[in-house]
């Protein structure tokens, strides 16, 4: 399978982002190793009470960034994890008019 090249003109604003969530931390490596990029860090906090705290550990402005989740079990939390990832990414991009895009797998994969 070919390498993606980050050089190459595809539309992109900046450098990429990917960001993998905690229910496929596999399927992001693999994601990141094709688009010869690292993982970005991020922080997730399972709280007692089922609360859920992410935090990202990286400038995302001027970047384009993904985030990396499947529907595997607990699929509640899955799905809540992604979308506050996602709100961390706007309020990091701002209203600068930069992209952030989620990679939600459909199909649970263990």
């Amino acid at each position: 399978m070919p390498k993606f090249n980050q050089n190459q003109d595809c539309g992109m604003y900046g450098d990429i982002q990917v960001f993998g969530g905690t229910a496929s931390p596999d399927l992001a490596a693999k994601i990141a190793r094709y688009l010869n990029v690292e993982l970005s860090e991020h922080e997730v906090v399972h709280f007692a009470n089922d609360n859920l705290w992410v935090r990202l550990g990286c400038s995302v402005r001027g970047q384009d960034t993904y985030v990396i989740q499947t529907t595997s079990r607990p699929t509640h939390r899955n799905l809540m994890e992604l979308l506050i990832s996602l709100q961390n990414l706007t309020f990091g991009l701002g209203w600068s008019g930069n992209r952030g895009n989620s990679v939600y797998v459909l199909c649970p994969i263990r």
